[in-house]
């Protein structure tokens, strides 16, 4: 397998890693939602804390909601990088070709490891 195949497979796997985070980041928007309108919504005759606390906990979720955005942003980065490399082609220096290789490898550490 040369280098096109292995950054094929690198750009695959960044963009199912990116629809990972992307379920994952809709799953817990729409908990945190569901949450804080359970919240507002729910009988008033129960404690002022347990209201408070729902609320809270709904707004804590729904701000983690946000956490796999930064994944998201940083594998379509990514995945521009190896665009780039991929279309450059034979039209790279040796030293170039090396620090291709090298973080060829790196990812493929991060694959292994995932």
């Amino acid at each position: 397998m040369h280098h096109g195949e292995y950054i094929e497979q690198i750009i695959l796997n960044q963009r199912k890693a990116i629809i990972y985070h992307s379920v994952l980041g809709g799953f817990l928007l729409l908990v945190g939602i569901g949450i804080i309108i359970f919240a507002i919504f729910k009988d008033t005759h129960n404690s002022d804390a347990i209201n408070t606390i729902v609320g809270l906990a709904g707004a804590y979720v729904f701000s983690n909601s946000l956490l796999p955005l930064k994944e998201i942003i940083s594998r379509h980065e990514r995945i521009g990088v190896f665009k780039a490399i991929k279309n450059q082609g034979d039209e790279v220096s040796e030293k170039e070709k090396e620090k291709i290789d090298q973080l060829l490898e790196k990812a493929l550490e991060k694959i292994v490891t995932e």
